[in-house]
């Protein structure tokens, strides 16, 4: 599974977190930042992601989360 996580830097408390998976396993191979606030991640599974089917064996896949903005 992959879990997200903000963390307030000032005081290390954990403002919110966010788990993506399957009953199988995922790896995250690479994630970026753009200039908007939209982080990218992405990754493989060998199981079944949201709504998404399976084409078997190890299938990839991209998530992108807007990140709320620093206020």
């Amino acid at each position: 599974d992959i879990f997200l996580s903000a963390i307030d830097a000032p005081t290390g408390s954990v403002l919110w977190t966010t788990r993506v998976g399957s009953a199988a396993d995922e790896v995250v191979s690479s994630m970026t930042i753009s200039e908007t606030g939209i982080l990218a991640i992405a990754g493989s599974t060998t199981g079944t992601l949201g709504q998404n089917s399976s084409a078997g064996g190890r299938d990839g896949f991209v998530i992108a989360y807007q990140l709320p903005s620093a206020g």
